[in-house]
């Protein structure tokens, strides 16, 4: 009876198992089970080449908005790392959509195949693939939902269905896997850090334009913020808050006082926002004051509702102060005299 009732349960939501004998010792766990977004592959590889086949059989559990919009479509794309070469799945309306793409990819680093070169070699631990799904919102523009990583396993393949052992030709492939679309984590010493220092971060700039001081003109340093780069987890969580951001772009000296400030246009929240001067209120022009030993420039990431307090996400600061935060960009600023100086910071 409860063999009978499991069974139905796995018609009902779709569940296909694979038909190799021993797969389910080779994969312990189907994650389409779960009701989160999952993305389904098979990787193929013909021994004597340094070629790797990967098939995107589909995806589930994706999410029906995009923010505050249905989704129009979902979209995988396939990368393999270290290597340039990426691939995009044609896109579907379904929130399971089947996709059965195959894409090639050539393998880096791979040593030069010789016969009996163990599998082991050829797909090196350094080597890994990202799946990365997307949603189109109502403008038709891509928003991550999430990403999957695998690194190459070389115990997960085994002779490819209905083909014959062709020797040092033989085919070999995984069976069907499934894996949650998360934060992107190669499983690499060092690679999960590096992608996070890249989020929650401010492309800031400044630029200094003297002017002649003899005809009574003040020098003017121009701030401008060009791009931010947001954590999916941030982005997700205030995105049900249905919350709307900003920027504010502020000059002070004297331990705090401003001596002129704005505030970018209020946007919705986004792993990556682009900002345009003319559109987005992105740039602040300011006079310089004689003493600027005790200026500092902050651009801050907040968002005030319409009922509550202002909350302030992180700063970039720069400034004068030797060894202080950001100080090499404000050197290089004031170095190149109008020529505007573009540069990535952590928010703190």
């Amino acid at each position: 009876m409860a063999v009978s009732a499991i069974t139905s349960i796995k018609n009902i939501i779709g569940y296909k198992g694979s038909t190799r004998k021993g797969s389910e010792t080779s994969v312990k766990r189907d994650d389409s089970l779960d009701p989160v977004p999952t993305v389904g592959f098979r990787v193929g590889y013909t021994k004597g080449t340094t070629k790797l086949e990967v098939r995107v059989l589909g995806a589930r559990h994706l999410p029906a908005k995009v923010g505050r919009t249905a989704a129009g479509g979902y979209t995988v794309k396939v990368k393999l790392f270290p290597g340039r070469e990426k691939f995009e799945t044609e896109t579907k309306p379904e929130s399971w959509p089947v996709y059965n793409q195959d894409f090639s990819f050539e393998i880096a680093n791979c040593p030069i195949v010789k016969k009996g070169t163990p599998l082991e070699a050829i797909l090196s631990a350094s080597n890994f693939l990202v799946f990365t799904i997307y949603a189109e919102d109502a403008s038709k523009k891509k928003r991550v939902i999430g990403a999957a990583t695998w690194p190459l396993d070389h115990t997960q393949f085994t002779h490819k269905q209905l083909t014959h052992d062709y020797g040092d030709n033989e085919e070999l492939e995984t069976p069907d896997i499934w894996k949650r679309a998360k934060d992107i984590s190669s499983g690499i010493t060092g690679v999960k850090q590096k992608i996070e220092e890249r989020n929650n971060q401010l492309e800031v700039s400044l630029c200094y334009t003297p002017r002649n001081a003899e005809e009574g003109e003040v020098d003017i340093l121009t701030l401008g913020v060009s791009k931010l780069r947001w954590s999916l987890e941030a982005t997700r969580e205030y995105e049900q808050k249905k919350a709307l951001l900003y920027v504010k772009l502020n000059l002070l000296e004297n331990g705090g006082r401003s001596i002129k400030f704005s505030k970018t246009r209020r946007f919705p929240p986004s792993i990556s926002v682009h900002f345009q001067p003319d559109k987005d209120n992105s740039i602040l022009d300011v006079e310089l004051p004689q003493n600027r030993e005790d200026l500092r420039c902050e651009f801050s990431l907040c968002t005030k509702p319409m009922l509550g307090k202002k909350t302030v996400f992180g700063r970039v600061v720069l400034g004068p102060e030797v060894g202080g935060p950001g100080s090499d960009h404000w050197e290089r600023a004031f170095e190149s005299p109008t020529r505007t100086i573009t540069h990535s910071h952590n928010l703190h």
